[in-house]
């Protein structure tokens, strides 16, 4: 008798255990996308040079009036993440505070650490039941802009923007061979990271430094590269390339989120 009620006793706190185990069971992920890469635009001019590797491209830094491409790639970044994990809770933000891309800007110049970044925005994102935070920051690389059989380019390329080189002769890849001096290449180069921001941990960073050339064709009429593409076109272009590089980069970000119930 005294076997038989041990085992019920037994059984009961199993039962009553049961609950408290299963509610220790991690929280699906929420995570939070945003885009600080898209409030100015790096123009690169090429210069004329011999037998130098040397940076002495004519840049300039061309602030934005509104944050509609961050908005894209914030966008763009909840579509691909959920092409990739359709279950995902995750949502575009953008961030106005002037205090993060202050910081942004510390960031990309080696100055602060990302954590810094991530700290400044969880206070608002944590109400919100956001556990992780995925942060697109402007990268700096060698500018290598793709063409038909390779890749050119001098110096180093930022965030989003555009080259534009005047004086190298290309040719197309089709039967007839189109050729044309000089070229505009609109180029993405940012890298993603993802951050615990219970923790602040960094979980994991991928690079995208995308940039390709679209060739000026000759018309007789001296049509310079930036002419190559409309406004709109212009921001298609960007926003296309920065979709390339999302897609080719979520896959291992994504992989580091944990399952949840």
């Amino acid at each position: 008798m005294t076997d038989r009620r041990t085992l019920i006793r037994a059984l009961a706190l199993a039962a009553l255990a049961f609950p408290a185990l299963a509610s220790a069971q991690p929280a699906a992920p929420r995570v939070a996308a945003l885009s600080l890469v898209g409030d100015r635009l790096l123009v690169v001019g090429s210069q004329m040079s011999t037998g130098s590797r040397l940076d002495r491209n004519a840049r300039e830094v061309v602030a934005l009036p509104d944050d509609g491409l961050d908005i894209a790639a914030a966008r763009e970044a909840e579509r691909a993440a959920k092409a990739i994990r359709p279950g995902l809770d995750i949502v575009p933000i953008r961030s106005r505070d002037p205090a993060v891309r202050s910081l942004h800007d510390e960031v990309v110049a080696g100055n602060r650490r990302l954590r810094d970044l991530a700290e400044r925005v969880a206070p608002t994102l944590a109400p919100q039941g956001i556990t992780h935070l995925l942060v697109l920051t402007r990268h700096r690389g060698e500018a290598r802009i793709r063409v038909t059989d390779g890749a050119i380019g001098i110096g180093r390329l930022e965030g989003l923007g555009f080259y534009v080189d005047r004086w190298s002769r290309l040719r197309t890849a089709d039967a007839g061979g189109s050729s044309g001096l000089g070229f505009l290449a609109p180029f993405a180069y940012f890298r993603a990271s993802l951050v615990d921001l219970r923790t602040l941990a960094v979980l994991g960073e991928e690079v995208s430094a995308l940039a390709e050339a679209l060739l000026t064709v000759e018309t007789g009429q001296g049509v310079h590269p930036w002419d190559t593409l409309t406004a709109a076109e212009k921001t298609a272009a960007l926003e296309r390339y920065t979709a390339r590089g999302l897609e080719a980069a979520l896959p291992a970000l994504l992989a580091k989120l944990p399952a949840g119930r």
